[in-house]
């Protein structure tokens, strides 16, 4: 790699976004260039069972485990398909204090209801402030019917949140941006 002068490589940036320094220094509004909208894409519904608490980790910070138990899904994927939340995947969320913001890293297997059904892998991180989660979510497949979903961009907004003794049922609406 080579390794330019800060300055030299700051003139460079700004070359490369046609900018002049000035208004490197004093833009602060989107680019005219790149102007995204949302598109609705999914609606999920999660069943998470009873969290276990794994302690205060190196970076003191509460952890909290939760197994995903089931669920349901429908997407405009591929004409549009539903399906379910396969039980017995790992998700967790952590606090620094025990009362929120949380931050949210689940990992869980949905599978289409088509004949043969597809199974794809969801990542889904984020924070959930409120009682209402704002992430971002992964899927992946090798099913070739959902390989312009694996590199899609999405988000989603938590639209609903039930939490008894035993369960959490959580549901939340996702959108891609173009």
């Amino acid at each position: 790699m080579i390794s330019l002068p800060l300055s030299l490589s700051a003139l460079l940036c700004l070359v490369l976004l046609s900018m002049t320094p000035t208004q490197a220094k004093t833009r602060c509004s989107p680019s005219p260039k790149v102007q995204p909208t949302s598109q609705y894409e999914f609606s999920m519904n999660l069943i998470l069972g009873a969290g276990t608490d794994l302690g205060v980790d190196i970076y003191n910070t509460r952890q909290t485990f939760l197994p995903v138990e089931g669920g349901s899904f429908c997407a405009r994927w591929n004409g549009g398909v539903t399906g379910t939340v396969v039980s017995g995947a790992a998700s967790y969320y952590q606090t620094g204090n025990g009362t929120g913001p949380y931050k949210i890293d689940f990992q869980y297997l949905l599978k289409t209801s088509e004949s043969p059904p597809a199974s794809i892998l969801v990542r889904q991180f984020g924070w959930e402030v409120n009682r209402v989660g704002r992430t971002t979510y992964v899927f992946e497949s090798g099913d070739t019917r959902y390989r312009a979903v694996s590199t899609g961009v999405y988000v989603g907004v938590e639209t609903g949140y039930v939490v008894n003794v035993t369960k959490t049922y959580s549901s939340v609406d996702g959108y891609t941006l173009v």
